[in-house]
């Protein structure tokens, strides 16, 4: 998440009418897992600080693809909310990954690994080296397990921010919440995904640099034992494996001209447009 302190915003407000508004120490804007995480080690190292978490979204979703958390990332997850960690472990132990098959087009290998149900080697590895054995999620679950250890109120769903600025006595900042009142709040956290609104408008350094290649990804349902599947070809990389004992992520990653649109025109994801059966199949083809 971008860190954005009110004496970064260039827009000043009046602040004659912060009397009306609804006051906070941090708001974060974004309510995916990074957002949530973030309200989640403010309170834990203050409790007493006031704390909102606004996402646009009236409701949580079942949206977003697959991910692993690393050792790291599960070492910064137990510092910030110890009680969600064990959570999303006793999920990932359900993988019941029972085989693994490579298939290496630049060679014709195609290699099927036969393993005793649970964490491969290169897992176990990680666990021996760092204490923590890697955990595989869903995005919108580890979403929701966070969203269940915040504290009741913080996270405020359906909050649309339609402007932030800099109130005039440089005490504060001043947040526009789409049919609501104003919130003022000593410090702004932009959670708001990759094409942050929020860093764009104060950094203003620009959209992020592509990285060359696109990527398509989705969650599939699984059940009882699994065989994990990699494909590595010249133009693309086909990955699917496990994340807990009902569900399996597949990922494609192909090297592509960067997009001739930005995130404020029509190109938008497909979680976006979860609803819109018709752009679903759409991009299921083009995969």
């Amino acid at each position: 998440p971008q860190v954005v302190q009110s004496v970064a915003v260039a827009v000043s407000r009046s602040c004659s009418q912060f009397e009306r508004m609804n006051k906070v120490d941090v708001a974060v804007i974004g309510g995916g897992p990074g957002g949530l995480a973030t309200a989640a080690g403010i309170r834990r190292a203050r409790p007493d600080a006031r704390v909102v978490v606004l996402e646009r979204r009236p409701e949580m979703q079942r949206m977003g693809a697959g991910l692993v958390l690393m050792p790291n990332g599960l070492k910064a997850l137990e510092a910030v909310c110890p009680d969600a960690l064990p959570k999303l472990q006793n999920a990932s132990a359900g993988r019941n990954t029972t085989a693994s098959r490579s298939v290496n087009l630049f060679t014709g290998v195609d290699k099927l690994t036969e393993q005793a149900s649970g964490p491969d080697d290169s897992w176990k590895e990680k666990e021996e080296r760092y204490g923590y054995l890697p955990v595989s999620a869903a995005w919108y679950k580890l979403q929701r397990t966070l969203a269940d250890e915040v504290a009741p109120g913080v996270l405020q769903l359906g909050k649309k921010v339609t402007s932030v600025a800099h109130c005039e006595d440089g005490d504060g900042v001043v947040i526009d919440v789409d049919g609501e009142a104003s919130i003022r709040s000593k410090l702004v956290v932009g959670a708001d995904g990759y094409f942050s609104r929020i860093r764009s408008r104060f950094l203003q350094d620009g959209e992020p640099t592509y990285a060359g290649s696109w990527l398509w990804r989705a969650l599939v349902p699984k059940s009882g034992d699994f065989t994990s599947i990699t494909v590595m070809s010249a133009e693309y990389v086909f990955i699917l494996f496990a994340l807990d004992d009902s569900t399996a992520c597949w990922v494609v990653s192909k090297r592509m001209a960067e997009p001739r649109v930005s995130h404020s025109d029509s190109f938008t994801s497909v979680q976006a447009e979860m609803n819109d059966k018709e752009k679903g199949s759409k991009a299921i083809a083009e995969v």
